[in-house]
């Protein structure tokens, strides 16, 4: 059936909210998430059985189906009917890679329910807590999807007895992450339980699963499928289980019994996503998710188009957007008339006029921005949902440049293309060097970055990998007192190191300069006990992890309220160069103490104080005790037991730290920590010590001091020198 066919079908139900369900496929790397996207399209007719479990039908990117991995998330919205109700579910395939996790974690905003895969050897892995947490925190009720557990039967070799002690194990490591992470509302109402019907048992390859209570109706004992795998023919016929316990329906049901739909799920997830006052009218229409209301979209991720430029895909929370109106950005504060609205299906997408609240909708922007929340005019005043909190950093980095000059700008103005659709991809241009810097969230996801410019022809230079540190003071300093050129004036200022958990604020993007005053109060107070007064002080933060207070006395708070968004961008660029190797600056408390300037401080023009701000950081890094902060990776390896010792030998070599070794199946699994630095080419080395038996996964942990100071005074010099920098 094609996509033209099946969309006339969806059409009639995207009205229908009570039967609509948005709904996230997430797991670890290669457990499973696209295989069983495959089933469920082809239960619905987009894919011939025969091919679900290979075709990969929502790995449609080049990329995606040469590297085999899901690199973008996908849409796609499924008719099935149950008994005869039809039911709508708006699917998104979710990446696994840990350098692609940003967009993952991008689509939690806009599903309510999510199927947690989980192989059945490996079990909960560093990726599916992950994910799980993130979905808790999301409000996002799990459901549990126990995948190919033809291996427990084929490689483990299970009994029955121990079969059944597995799938006991599996739930109860899962239930330890709700009772971990959920809300002390839902640690018990979401729960899994086999007797529930909420944890399906099954195989996405070989397309069949089942719920335990299934089982028992259908009058089918696991025995009988164990049988099935245990004859000694290489072509097995799965026909008979595939038709007996088709996985689809399975899951289907599960979807429709255990996960809300859109009106249900708004009720407990705004609250916990947006800050603004709910018994107001924008409040109580996303409360109650009313298409009649005012109009509110969060946009979640942008997709490249050759004819439109950028195609932003988001959520309607509440109101039905129409084409013809016009919207207003939240973020950007830019006014934009909607031309053109789609539903998306994979790769294609169907022209449509309308969409009410609860559905997933495509459409043609000018200033497309993942995170925006839009309305429609006269609702400037809206409060914009919450950021979305990304699991990692960029902390890597290449430096690049066109084989031919002439095609800088070019280069440029691809990668700012390219940074629409990639929220965490950074591009930054150091003025004194000249050297344009692409940082991203891995290796593989600067690769795939490069290959873009590639694919449009655009020959690039790239250096090897180049690890982003910060820098920091680790002291309170004296005051330091800068003057202007002419001394006409002056500033004092006071600089110490900043609370651990502002910085987690900070960097996350839970609290930014941008929010309402008392939104960003709030979540101040509840985290730290600072004094009404120095909040109300606060001049400036950053996603760096920086923060400016103005404590000179003679200044009005109120002045605080009017600060041109000029000099916020100004003064972002004093942290993003450090004094020490032009590395970005993390973890200051910034306290102008005395000011004295020619105007009266009432009317105070605060452009000319920024180089003195300046000034005196620097020398704050020169008076006190300062460091370097380097990136440390989470390590997940896995490998059988045999090479356990030749992997720990290689990972002392690299200063890693084994924290845990466990043996799950055949195979072992080994977490650790590591510099980041020490990352680059291991995967190789690793492969060759151990003939291929080895998989290494990589998580960003948080930032730590480089020790001993000798160490740290040699790279500081080393990187002066490469960096060409001499003050």
């Amino acid at each position: 059936m094609t996509y033209a066919k099946k969309v006339s079908e969806i059409l009639p139900l995207l009205q229908n909210t009570e039967y609509i369900r948005n709904v996230g496929i997430l797991a670890h790397i290669d457990h499973g998430k696209t295989t069983l996207s495959d089933s469920l399209l082809a239960y619905s007719g987009l894919l011939s059985p025969s091919l679900a479990g290979e075709a990969r039908a929502l790995d449609f990117l080049e990329e995606e189906q040469k590297r085999g991995i899901t690199i973008k998330t996908a849409n796609i919205s499924l008719p099935f009917k149950i008994e005869s109700q039809t039911y709508l579910l708006n699917l998104i395939d979710t990446p696994g890679h840990v350098d692609f996790s940003g967009a993952r974690d991008q689509s939690l905003r806009v599903i309510d329910g999510a199927i947690i895969v989980v192989d059945a050897v490996e079990g909960c892995m560093a990726q599916t807590e992950v994910v799980t947490r993130q979905a808790l925190e999301e409000l996002i009720r799990p459901v549990l999807f126990i995948n190919k557990v033809d291996r427990l039967i084929t490689e483990l070799k299970l009994s029955l007895k121990e079969i059944e002690a597995r799938f006991k194990e599996l739930i109860q490591d899962f239930n330890n992450l709700i009772e971990l992470y959920a809300l002390n509302n839902y640690k018990q109402l979401w729960r899994i339980e086999a007797n529930k019907g909420n944890v399906v048992f099954g195989s996405a390859l070989h397309l069949w699963g089942c719920t335990a209570e299934e089982m028992i109706e259908k009058r089918i004992k696991f025995k009988n499928i164990v049988e099935i795998y245990q004859e000694q023919n290489p072509d097995i016929d799965y026909t008979q289980i595939q038709k007996q316990l088709p996985l689809s329906k399975s899951i289907i049901n599960m979807i429709v019994k255990h996960l809300p739909n859109p009106i249900q799920a708004q009720k407990y997830r705004v609250p916990n996503l947006w800050s603004g006052e709910i018994s107001t009218e924008m409040g109580q229409n996303l409360l109650s998710c009313n298409p009649n209301g005012p109009v509110l979209l969060y946009i979640y991720k942008n997709v490249a188009d050759k004819n439109l430029g950028a195609i932003s895909v988001g959520r309607i929370f509440a109101g039905t957007i129409k084409i013809g109106e016009e919207i207003f950005s939240l973020t950007s504060g830019n006014y934009d008339k909607i031309q053109q609205l789609f539903l998306l299906m994979g790769a294609y997408r169907e022209n449509i006029k309308s969409l009410p609240a609860g559905n997933i909708v495509a459409l043609n922007l000018k200033n497309p921005r993942v995170g925006d929340t839009l309305v429609l005019k006269n609702f400037e005043d809206t409060i914009p949902f919450e950021k979305v909190q990304y699991e990692t950093e960029a902390v890597v980095q290449y430096s690049i440049e066109p084989l031919h000059p002439r095609e800088l700008k070019n280069m440029i103005n691809l990668l700012e293309s390219i940074r629409i659709n990639e929220p965490n991809l950074k591009i930054t241009t150091n003025e004194e060097t000249g050297e344009t810097l692409v940082s991203g969230l891995g290796e593989l996801h600067l690769e795939i970055i490069i290959s873009e410019l590639q694919k449009n022809g655009i020959e690039i230079i790239t250096s090897d990998p180049i690890v982003s540190h910060r820098e920091t003071i680790l002291e309170k300093t004296n005051l330091i007192t800068i003057n202007s050129p002419d001394s006409k004036n002056s500033i004092t200022i006071q600089i110490e190191p900043l609370e651990p958990q502002i910085i987690d604020l900070l960097t996350s993007g839970q609290v930014s300069i941008k929010m309402s005053k008392n939104r960003r109060k709030q979540l101040l107070q509840k985290n730290i006990d600072w004094d009404e007064e120095l909040i109300q002080r606060l001049f400036f933060c950053d996603n760096l992890g920086n923060v400016i207070f103005w404590l000179e006395k003679n200044l009005d708070i109120s002045a605080l309220d009017n600060i041109p968004s000029g000099i916020y961008q100004t003064l972002e660029k004093v942290f993003r160069f450090g004094p020490l190797i032009r590395d970005p600056i993390r973890g200051l408390k910034v306290k102008i103490m005395k000011v004295s300037i020619q105007s009266e401080i009432s009317q105070i023009n605060f452009l000319p104080l920024i180089p003195l701000i300046k000034h005196a950081i620097i020398e704050s890094f020169h008076s006190s005790k300062s460091a370097i902060l380097q990136p440390i990776y989470k390590v997940q390896i896995k490998t059988v037991p045999s090479y356990i010792g030749i992997i720990n030998s290689i990972f002392s070599q690299a200063n890693g730290k084994i924290l845990q070794i466990e043996q799950k199946g055949p195979n072992a699994f080994i977490n650790g920590q590591i510099p980041v630095q020490k990352t680059f080419g291991l995967a190789n080395v690793l492969r060759s010590k151990t003939s291929g038996h080895v998989s290494f996964f990589t998580f960003f942990s948080h930032w730590e001091q480089i020790l001993p100071e000798s160490v740290m005074i040699d790279l500081i010099h080393k990187l002066r020198e490469k960096r060409g920098i001499h003050d």
